[in-house]
């Protein structure tokens, strides 16, 4: 029915009650005259059913039985009748409330959806990036802050091109069961105002640009730093760090790079899905290592009004699929398994109410998955066209790291001394881990190495891996793209269960002594700390280091097999039943 013909019968209900009411009204007006035949008159206007036939009444007053009339038969008061109808009529209003609300929603979804008209868009191929359709007249524009690309800054330290500082951050505690993951402690999707993304910018053009630029050329930073960079040797360890827009957390990320031993002889890729002044700047100053700058195409950045980004024609996130279907959102017929849909919400600015700015919300966390993958296969496919030459032939340890790590000075040595050990053994495994997140708060053992199961949330952080498992995770992308869930390393933990990684389950040999650190507690995306003070962090960081150098460097490595937690099936975390995300994932992998 639609929303003019239900409001014309539900208004036609009310005028027939009223008038119903106003009769009543006068009748029992009438009654109280104590006229016999007006009593008798109303009393015969309003009885209850019946299966028998009913009672007649005389001028009189007097009842006069039909034939097969039942005398049990009650006829009805004239108060209750009045009573009986104005509670009809106040239901009746109610409903009328509720019905103008719901139209008044689905009238402001239908406006919104004839302003945006915007149709959800798959990048074909997302080792390039695509330009948006044509906008019709009456589409969403795109407006915002240029962001054009800086020039060469002269070199300064790193410390002085962060100028953002470290503080107190209240934060509202974001906890996740990951051990049971069911619909009533599934809350990956929050958002919090300050980490909204950027304003659309107006060059838009010049950033796609930018970024197909920076992955086609690879610049080598620094050449000078690298004489070997024509061939990396394998017992060279290559760094890929993953960069959003914690410019503080990066900062002291490369700091603590700095302080590593031979990082001279290692190699960094910087993987990032946000372009912005202060990071070129900061980026400017790195004069120790050699460095090579790529940038993710389904960056939110570079899609602001499209998918991956956020497509203002997407379901909302809690509405039901008929009523999807029934609006014609983009995503109708895939939600995630907790029927939730890839939501994002579309604000009207004020100066401009043609031109919504989209807050993201679901893609903000499906946009990490995605890059993750997207990067691991740009850095480790020696088939992909836009492979890295320059360690197409690398079959040594690539360290998978993001912005938010702090790592210890003899980092890469135990990369080293470890894998070198686990092969005089012939241990089987697949990463080195360089910490445990149970690990640090006691005993530093910096000689030992625990040989245990992988688990996504004790060892997904300071992850190296060669290219034989790469290949292994490549042969199981299609499960790794389908697992409905937005974070990629339970959706590695589930390869471990379907026997990707051969006849057993996915192993790490994980250093007892941790040597790395997450820094980015306080704001990280599934853990935010009321009371969470990044410098007092940073600081403690620093002094678990300091206080443990004693037992960094050690001449043996001891390889010590522990039992943990084992991984099993299980459903994910929901967030990923978007067929377009779907699809996006595997065309990250070529065959």
């Amino acid at each position: 029915m639609r929303p003019r013909t239900a409001i014309a019968a539900v208004v036609s209900s009310v005028v027939v009650v009223a008038v119903l009411v106003v009769v009543v009204s006068n009748l029992t007006v009438q009654s109280s005259s104590s006229s016999p035949s007006s009593s008798s008159f109303l009393s015969s206007l309003f009885f209850l059913s019946s299966n028998k036939p009913h009672a007649a009444v005389s001028e009189d007053g007097a009842e006069q039985s039909l034939v097969g009339v039942d005398d049990s038969v009650k006829l009805l008061e004239a108060r209750d009748v009045v009573q009986a109808m104005n509670k009809i009529v106040s239901e009746v209003n109610e409903r009328v409330e509720t019905i103008q609300q719901e139209i008044n929603m689905l009238a402001d979804r239908q406006e919104k959806l004839i302003k945006a008209n915007i149709q959800g868009n798959v990048i074909e191929h997302a080792n390039e990036v695509v330009n948006p359709p044509p906008r019709e007249e009456g589409e969403i524009q795109q407006h915002a802050t240029n962001l054009p690309t800086p020039p060469q800054q002269q070199k300064r330290t790193i410390a002085d091109a962060t100028h953002k500082s470290f503080g107190a951050n209240d934060r509202v505690e974001e906890n996740i069961d990951y051990d049971n993951p069911n619909e009533s402690n599934h809350k990956p999707f929050s958002h919090r105002q300050d980490e909204m993304p950027h304003e659309i910018p107006e060059n838009i053009e010049a950033l796609r640009e930018r970024a197909n630029s920076m992955n086609k050329d690879q610049t080598i930073m620094n050449k000078h730093l690298c004489p070997w960079i024509s061939q990396v040797a394998d017992n060279a360890v290559v760094i890929v760090v993953m960069v959003h827009n914690r410019l503080s957390y990066f900062a002291e990320f490369l700091n603590s790079l700095k302080d590593i031993q031979n990082i001279e002889k290692s190699f960094l890729v910087i993987s990032q899905d946000v372009f912005s002044d202060d990071i070129d700047r900061l980026l400017d100053s790195v004069d120790f290592m050699c460095f090579i700058r790529i940038f993710y195409p389904g960056s939110l950045q570079l899609n602001p009004n499209q998918f991956p980004g956020a497509d203002p024609n997407d379901c909302p996130r809690d509405i039901n699929m008929e009523d999807a279907l029934k609006i014609g959102c983009n995503n109708a017929r895939t939600p995630d398994h907790f029927k939730h849909y890839r939501y994002s919400v579309a604000l009207m600015r004020s100066n401009n109410d043609s031109a919504p700015s989209v807050y993201v919300w679901e893609a903000r966390y499906t946009v990490i998955k995605h890059h993750w993958f997207w990067k691991l296969n740009f850095v480790f496919d020696k088939q992909s066209f836009n492979q890295m030459p320059i360690i197409k032939s690398h079959t040594g340890l690539k360290l998978l790291v993001e912005e938010d790590h702090y790592l210890a000075p003899d980092s890469l040595y135990m990369l080293l001394k470890t894998r070198e050990k686990a092969q005089q053994e012939k241990l089987s495994h697949g990463l080195l881990v360089l910490g445990d997140y149970r690990a640090g708060k006691g005993l530093f053992l910096g000689d030992r190495v625990n040989r245990m199961p992988w688990f996504s949330s004790h060892h997904n952080m300071g992850m190296a891996l060669d290219r034989d498992l790469f290949e292994k995770i490549k042969s199981c992308s299609h499960l790794f793209c389908e697992f409905d869930d937005y974070n990629w390393d339970w959706s590695l933990n589930y390869l471990s269960t379907k026997q990707c990684f051969g006849p057993q389950i996915l192993y790490a040999l994980v250093m007892h002594g941790q040597r790395i650190q997450h820094v980015g507690a306080c704001s990280g995306t599934h853990t935010r700390r009321a009371a969470c003070n990044d410098a007092v962090t940073i600081s403690r960081v620093k002094k678990l280091f300091s206080e443990n150098t004693g037992a960094m460097f050690p001449p043996n490595v001891n390889i010590v097999n522990v039992r943990s937690t084992q991984p099993r099936v299980k459903p994910g975390f929901g967030g990923w039943g978007d067929k377009r995300d779907i699809d996006l994932c595997k065309s990250f992998v070529t065959n």
